[in-house]
Order: structure tokens, then sequence, then C-alpha cells
């Protein structure tokens, strides 16, 4: 992406051992690869956007049994989803400002423009293609709405439909210049939930929240006892009841807490989801 930015050419084969490296992990430690999508670089948005996209679209491949060359092209339309946005001004990408509908309508060709920046890697392949397919379509809704502009009987493919859950899921919990407070994890899965049948597969939808929990790694929940958890791990068969580790304690000091599973210790209920900056905590510091 950097190497976009600056008009110099990439390579698609370092693309692919970014991949496969994480497909090699996604096998080893589902719950520990999820952990690396609570990074959230202000600074470096569109990076740290871009790998979580392809980390979260690969935990969701994996779950409805896509194969390892599939995963490869998903992973990878994952990384490259969002490249065309190197042929928009930044100063454009990163206004703080309401966009007017001329500037809304630069924004939307960014799915146009990533088809040509793709056309560009050395090395192109079929996994290069299907993220070649995967940035036009990735804006296409469920329902037939969306951008860019589509033939009456024209459908996304798959990949492009796990990437439109993806791309919404991380977008809505990540802070930017015009979102300073980002979305909670469970905030996020209820919009998705609600669009459904109309934004989002609602097939899909199902897999990618029993993937998350109702309560994603890097939620922060307030305590009966108390005290604040961090979710670390989901329970298997108990979706709401995950694994934490306690930040703050009875006593509001941020602390390095015991690790609890909330399936075995039924007398400690969620009373609910809070911020983390309310507390100064960044939950990716605690699985880097």
């Amino acid at each position: 992406m950097q190497n976009l930015w600056q008009n110099q050419p990439i390579d698609a084969r370092s693309s692919k051992r970014i991949i496969y490296n994480l497909i090699d992990s996604l096998s080893h430690d589902e719950a520990g690869l999820l952990a690396l999508t609570t990074i959230k670089n202000f600074d470096e948005y569109t990076y740290n956007h871009s790998l979580n996209v392809g980390i979260l679209s690969l935990t969701l491949g994996q779950r409805i049994g896509l194969s390892k060359k599939s995963l490869a092209k998903l992973g990878t339309a994952g990384i490259l989803h969002d490249i065309g946005k190197v042929a928009i001004p930044k100063a454009l990408i990163y206004n703080a400002d309401e966009l007017t509908p001329e500037e809304w309508e630069i924004i939307k060709r960014h799915s146009n423009y990533g088809v040509e920046e793709i056309l560009k890697i050395r090395g192109l392949d079929e996994i290069a293609m299907a993220s070649l397919i995967v940035s036009y379509q990735h804006h296409w809704n469920y329902d037939g709405t969306g951008y860019p502009t589509r033939g009456k009987d024209e459908e996304p493919i798959l990949y492009a439909k796990i990437l439109r859950i993806c791309d919404t899921y991380d977008a809505m919990t990540t802070a930017r210049v015009y979102q300073p407070i980002p979305y909670v994890p469970h905030i996020a899965l209820r919009y998705i939930w609600a669009r459904r049948n109309t934004f989002f597969d609602p097939i899909l939808v199902k897999v990618f929240i029993q993937l998350l929990g109702l309560y994603p790694v890097g939620s922060c929940l307030e305590l009966s006892s108390g005290e604040v958890g961090l979710v670390i791990r989901q329970n298997p068969g108990y979706h709401d009841l995950p694994i934490l580790k306690i930040v703050i304690d009875k006593n509001n000091k941020k602390i390095d807490g015991k690790i609890i599973d909330l399936s075995l210790k039924r007398n400690t209920k969620i009373v609910k989801l809070v911020y983390p900056q309310k507390y100064g905590i960044n939950p990716a510091s605690y699985f880097v």
C-alpha cells in the first residue's frame, strides 16, 4: 500500500507470503489471530483496516469450510479490497467534515480504481484476479443496492459477500477522523444483524456472529462484581459467557488482573458494555 501511495510497483508474491502465514496461524490458533484485529492505529487506518479485514475474512472463510486455496484468494482480497483509495487525494480520505455529494461520488470510485491498481501488480494470477473482482464488488449489497452500478442479474461472488460483512464490522469498530469514538463491537454486530437480507447475506451473518460471539474479543464489560473485564477469548457453546481478563478493579483502578471464565462463575453477571476509552484502556495492548 505504501509503495502504491508513492507510485512504486508492488509484487504479488509478498502478499501471498503474508496470507499463507496468516492461514497457517489460523489453523493453529483462531482466537489468537482474531486478537490481532484489536489493533486500531488511528494514524495507519488504511493499513490496519486492510489487515483486519483480511484476518476476519479468513476466519469466516475457514468456518464455512473453504479450502486453503480459496482462503488464499479470500485473504488476499481482504488485504487489497481498499487498494483503490491510493488513487484518491489523501485530504479527501482523511476529511473530518461531512462530505459533499460531489466528494462522496469521488470516494465511491475507489472500487473502480481498485481494479486499475490490481492490474498493475506484478505476477497477476488467479488469486490477484479474485482480488480484482472483490475490489469492484465489496460495496454491493445483498438486496441489489450499493455501488458501483451493476446489471440486473449480477450477483457478487462469495468472497465479496464475506468482505461486505467484515469491512463494515472493522470500519465501525475503528476510530477515524470523522468517527473519533468507534462503535463497541456488540453494537456493530447488532447493526449488521439488523441488516441481514438487505445489506448482508443472512447465512454469512449468522456464521460471523457465531464466530465472534455476542461479545467479541476486545470488548470491555462491566460486571456485577463492580470490576471491568476485557474479553480475551470466546467460549465454545457459551456465546454470551466469554473468557475475560480483569482490567479495572472495584475501586475503578486499572490493574493487571486475573483471567475468569464466566461460564464457570455463574454468580458474576454482565451488567453492560463500556467504552474502553472511558478507562484509558487500549485493548490491543493486552494481546501484543
